[in-house]
């Protein structure tokens, strides 16, 4: 229980700072997500998917983000519960002839973990819904403190 209200914490520092967007220091120093796409999990949180460079833990290549908070594509970036990204290509651009660009291990990682592929506007739609009720939580723990 110690560790889940120490995430919640850290979560309720991170929104009270997401309507001002990325600070551009961290953005620029933020690891960039390529041929990215959006995904609700089985437990119903959204994360992002795809091809990631200069990332401080992980090595370069595929990767499924931890919970998404925010995602502004007409910014270049994203915000999740661990980090900042700085958004290169989606999927989805391109020709509508083009075949996504889905690395293998990636697309099989996908499938394996049940992700369900989501557009903008339903990615838009739950992330409200996400903020809105970790913001209710956020505001229940200040004043039980």
């Amino acid at each position: 229980m110690h560790h889940q209200h120490h995430v919640l914490r850290h979560v309720c520092s991170v929104l009270a700072t997401l309507d001002a967007g990325p600070p551009r220091a961290e953005l620029a120093t933020a690891p960039i997500l390529q041929h990215w796409q959006t995904f609700r999990t089985l437990h119903g949180s959204v994360v992002l998917a795809g091809c990631v460079s200069g990332h401080p833990v992980l090595r370069d290549g595929p990767i499924c983000t931890s919970g998404l908070l925010s995602l502004c594509p007409a910014g270049g970036w994203a915000r999740t519960v661990s980090r900042w990204y700085r958004l290169g290509t989606p999927v989805s651009a391109g020709t509508p002839d083009e075949t996504p660009i889905i690395p293998d291990n990636l697309a099989m990682a996908l499938l394996i973990d049940g992700l369900q592929p989501l557009d903008l506007v339903e990615t838009q739609s739950l992330l409200t819904l996400i903020r809105d009720c970790l913001r209710t939580a956020c505001k229940r723990i200040a004043e039980n403190s």
